[in-house]
């Protein structure tokens, strides 16, 4: 059961670096196949500057936050 005390609750706000790199080693992680998220040349053809995050690679990234312990 979900404890209903946090509802409405914020955490602070954080920024992390995302590399290229990393980004890779998630898609194919997951099995992402869609050249986008694994192909520099594709993403920029699809208008993106560079590879785009996967949406539930955010999960991942605020694992990495220093956000996460507020919630202990």
């Amino acid at each position: 059961m979900i404890d209903k005390s946090w509802i409405g609750y914020e955490i602070g706000h954080s920024t992390i670096e995302i590399e290229r790199g990393r980004l890779l080693a998630f898609a194919r992680a997951i099995g992402e196949v869609d050249p986008v998220y694994t192909d520099v040349g594709a993403a920029q053809a699809a208008g993106y500057a560079d590879l785009p995050v996967p949406p539930t690679f955010l999960f991942a990234a605020e694992m990495d936050s220093d956000t996460t312990g507020a919630m202990l």
